[in-house]
């Protein structure tokens, strides 16, 4: 239970200090490669999923139908858009 504690932990501060670096502009999957490289990092070498972003409609899960839709994409960073950091 230590070790998920800690992943968990770490996995939260990366995403909150990724969270600190969006800009409108950016895209998904500029985003999810800073996640990638702040947690590798941290020294983290498996993951359970490669670390993603969703912004705006993405995040409602619409139109999910194949495995690959859950990657990030090419969804530029809008003002206003929801963001999903995971």
């Amino acid at each position: 239970l230590k070790k998920f504690e800690d992943a968990q932990n770490l996995a939260y501060e990366a995403t909150l200090k990724v969270s600190r670096l969006l800009q409108e502009g950016m895209t998904e999957k500029e985003v999810a490669n800073l996640l990638d490289t702040y947690c590798k990092d941290l020294g983290v070498r498996s993951y359970f999923h490669k670390p993603f972003a969703w912004f705006g409609d993405r995040t409602r899960y619409l139109d999910f139908s194949q495995p690959w839709h859950f990657l990030a994409g090419n969804k530029v960073l809008r003002k206003g858009y929801v963001v999903i950091l995971d």
